[in-house]
């Protein structure tokens, strides 16, 4: 998929999806734009679910592309904005009781 944008110098350009485009008018390099990192509360406002569970679905490989960082003992995850929409949710249903 191909995306318009101008460069910085008013020349417009056509970028290729993850690739770079050098502007002929000025020079300048251009390549795929930075991907938008969303917080777990911030993904849980989207979806309209608590926090704990966007985490708990994030721990369950539910949610595409999710990084976790660390930071010191504690970790926290990182979710493209783009893979918002691709979200698996599981199924509401009875929690089955441990024998």
């Amino acid at each position: 998929m191909e995306r318009w944008f101008h460069c910085t110098c008013g020349y417009a350009l056509v970028l290729e999806e993850g690739g770079s485009v050098t502007c002929p008018h000025c020079g300048k390099r251009h390549g795929a734009p930075e991907r938008r990192l969303l917080s777990v509360t911030e993904v849980a406002e989207r979806l309209g679910v608590n926090p704990i569970t966007v985490h708990r679905w994030c721990e369950r490989g539910l949610v595409p592309e999710a990084t976790r960082e660390q930071h010191g003992r504690r970790h926290s995850w990182r979710i493209p904005e783009d893979s918002v929409a691709h979200i698996r949710r599981p199924r509401p249903g009875r929690r089955r009781k441990r024998a």
